[in-house]
């Protein structure tokens, strides 16, 4: 190379690297009759693991759908127990009012119809012979 760049005089030679052919990098070399038989099967071992690959992601993906769903019809259930169970608490819990109710009313009533003294004051007697 002789000659200027931006001002500055060059003089000088540059060595290129040699260059080899693809068969030097390439895999399978597909130079030889031979290989493309090799590649064809290989090419088509790797298309049945990427095809089994890609339905197993599939199924996966059905498998975390379906266990979204079942999760969500189990919340929806434990919440409706919950519901059920304060339904039934609410319910015992006025069985039990009325209850008491009834007896405060019962025994209220038995006490104004029959006068203590009456109850207090009955005399057995016994004999002896």
């Amino acid at each position: 190379m002789k000659g200027y760049i931006q001002g500055q005089k060059i003089n000088g030679e540059l060595q290129l690297d040699d260059v080899e052919g693809k068969q030097g990098i390439s895999f399978p070399d597909t130079s030889s009759g031979d290989s493309s038989l090799f590649t064809n099967l290989l090419g088509s071992k790797i298309e049945g693991v990427v095809n089994q690959l890609n339905n197993g992601v599939q199924d996966a993906r059905n498998n975390i759908g379906q266990f979204g769903n079942d999760l969500q019809t189990t919340k929806s259930s434990l919440i409706a127990i919950g519901e059920s169970i304060y339904l039934t608490y609410f319910i015992a819990l006025n069985g039990i009012g009325f209850g008491l109710l009834a007896i405060i009313i019962a025994v209220f009533s038995l006490s104004r119809r029959l006068p203590c003294r009456g109850i207090l004051t009955t005399t057995v007697s016994f004999q002896i012979s």
